[in-house]
């Protein structure tokens, strides 16, 4: 008999077990076909991205140098170097009460600064990736230099052709 009276196949083997088996093969079958990427082959491009940085002093936007290598503060890992950097007034919009509306508002020795940056980037159907970031717009990067620390966002992004 193929199962016994106590559940075992060919007497050794418990129907239970089997049926934990089976869905594990089934879930790993899954997982790879849910985790599978269609992407091409990356290719080793070059990419310009700009990140913004929000309520800087002048003494800090002094200190980001044209040329510098730029690092991931947390992954500890290169993301390009810095190719410009450009600065404009930080403003803010406050409620004006005594009027009933918004006002904006510059704030002396604040800048908002944005930082233009070339990395060599592994370019895919859906992905930029630079080391270990992808690379997107709104993504939010910690980034560090030889002489600065700071908390960026993505604002532009550019695939260079080769």
């Amino acid at each position: 008999m193929i199962i016994d009276k106590r559940g075992r196949l060919f007497g050794k083997v418990s129907i239970i077990d089997v049926l934990i088996v089976l869905i594990l093969v089934l879930a790993a079958i899954f997982a790879a076909k849910f985790f599978k990427t269609n992407d091409k082959a990356a290719s080793a491009t070059k990419i310009h991205y700009t990140v913004q940085i929000n309520k800087v002093e002048e003494d800090v936007y002094n200190a980001i140098v044209d040329g510098t290598a730029v690092f991931d503060s947390v992954k500890n890992t290169p993301l390009g170097k810095v190719v410009s950097h450009d600065k404009t007034p930080y403003k803010e919009v406050n409620e004006d009460i005594i009027n009933g509306k918004y006002v904006v508002n510059t704030i002396p020795d604040l800048y908002n600064v944005l930082v233009t940056i070339e990395a060599d980037a592994y370019v895919t159907d859906s992905s930029i990736k630079v080391g270990k970031n992808i690379i997107r717009v709104n993504a939010r990067l910690d980034i560090n230099t030889k002489d600065f620390l700071g908390t960026t966002y993505v604002v532009g992004l550019k695939v260079l052709e080769d």
